[in-house]
Formats: structure tokens, C-alpha cells, sequence
């Protein structure tokens, strides 16, 4: 009886309305094992409305197919920390902006600390020190983050010896820190004050 109803609410004119009523239809056609008819109804829902990738890899659980879903998760797990790295970016340099270093410091530690957790590629979590370092225009600092950084950029990231990233490829990964590497190793050796903000600007841009 109530999927009547969430089918009818599904052609209402409110999209809220509609999308949320779809939803619902997706999660009965997942329940009673339907899933052609789940994923007709994952497709009809836009990029931008009820998380769609979700959908599809909660119906490929249900399918049996936990290859295609694990690869979903993995990429979700991996996008999560990317965005919590930029936010935390955007915090730090709102906070040197309104000068609270303290809190800029805090910013810079849970980055790195979070980055770690997650075990992203090994270079990433120094991102934030370095950065804020070249900011706070501490030369003794900075060189100890680039130190960290260029022993973490000889490490390869190996996703794969990872539950959290074992379907991932880390191939591409490799190439762009090999990349970094021999670039900040170059400017390295002519490290000092004002070289200190060329690399720090040539690793972020």
C-alpha cells in the first residue's frame, strides 16, 4: 500500500517531492530482490539529487556483485578525505588571514593526522605544515615539513596492500610524486628563505 502511495508521489511536480518518493521505490525494489526495476529507477534520478552512486552500490550488494561495489566505497572513502583535506585548507588560511595561528597550527596537525588515518598517498599528510610554515615565513620549520615530505615522496603508495584501497590504481599516483620528487629535490639544495616559498608554490599551486 505505501509503495502505491511513494509511486504516486514520484510523478509530483515537487522535485523534492518526486526524488524523495523514488528513493523510497528504489529501497522496495531493492528488498524484494527487483533490481532491473531499482536500477530503471537509479537512472532516473539526476547527478545532482539523492546520491545516485549510493543507490548503485547498495543494488550491486544486493546483486552479488561486491567487486563493483567495493570499487564505489573505496572511491568514496578516498574522495571523503579529499575533501576534508580541502576544507581543512580553507580553515587554516582563513585562520592565518585572521591571524589565529594557534588555530592554524590545529588545522595543519589534524591534516596531517587525518591524512595519515586514511593512509593517502604518503607525502599528502606534510601538505598543510609545509604550507603554513612558508606562511608563517619559519625557515627551520619549513625544512623540517620538507624533510618529512621527501623521505614520505621515496615511499610508493601501494593501495592495494590496503583493505581501505585494495581495488584502487595507484599507478598514476606513483608517476606524479616521482615527478614532485626530482622537482623538490632540485630546489632543495638551494634552500633558503625566498626558495622557500618557490617550492612551497611549485608543489601547490
Amino acid at each position: 500500500m505505501l509503495e502505491a502511495f511513494y509511486e504516486q508521489l514520484s510523478r509530483s511536480q515537487n522535485t523534492e517531492i518526486k526524488e524523495t518518493a523514488i528513493s523510497m521505490l528504489i529501497s522496495y525494489s531493492i528488498n524484494r530482490k527487483d533490481f532491473s526495476k531499482a536500477e530503471e529507477l537509479i537512472n532516473t534520478l539526476p547527478s545532482s539529487s539523492i546520491d545516485k552512486e549510493e543507490r548503485i552500490a547498495v543494488l550491486y550488494t544486493e546483486q552479488g556483485k561486491f567487486l563493483d561495489a567495493l570499487k564505489i566505497w573505496e572511491h568514496r572513502i578516498l574522495d571523503s578525505i579529499t575533501e576534508i583535506q580541502t576544507a581543512l585548507m580553507n580553515m587554516l588560511d582563513i585562520a592565518v588571514k585572521e591571524e589565529r595561528i594557534e588555530d592554524a597550527d590545529f588545522y595543519a596537525d589534524v591534516y596531517e593526522q587525518a591524512s595519515k588515518l586514511f593512509y593517502v598517498t604518503p607525502w599528502i599528510p606534510y601538505h598543510a605544515k609545509v604550507s603554513l610554515s612558508v606562511i608563517k615565513k619559519d625557515k627551520k620549520e619549513c625544512l623540517a615539513a620538507l624533510k618529512s615530505t621527501l623521505a614520505a615522496m621515496r615511499e610508493k603508495w601501494r593501495p592495494k596492500e590496503n583493505p581501505l584501497y585494495k581495488h584502487l590504481d595507484s599507478s598514476e599516483t606513483n608517476i606524479l610524486s616521482e615527478r614532485i620528487l626530482a622537482m623538490l629535490q632540485e630546489d632543495f639544495l638551494l634552500s633558503n628563505v625566498t626558495s622557500l616559498s618557490h617550492i612551497s608554490k611549485g608543489i601547490y599551486p
